[in-house]
């Protein structure tokens, strides 16, 4: 599934887009329902190559 948003965001890299929300989502079911250690998402807040990630 991917969001209508990124249909309004021109030169935006679809495939790649769709990977990194799988990735933040699997990261965070892993760990709230299954207790492991997040990955990503500690680790994730900043400004990336691709990306610019807050926390809010």
């Amino acid at each position: 599934m991917i969001s209508p948003i990124i249909e309004w965001a021109q030169g935006v890299n679809v495939r790649e887009t769709h990977q990194l929300v799988n990735d933040f989502t699997l990261d965070f079911f892993n760990h709230y329902l299954k207790g492991q250690p997040l990955q990503i998402l500690n680790n994730a807040v900043g400004t990336h190559d691709d990306y610019i990630l807050e926390k809010g």
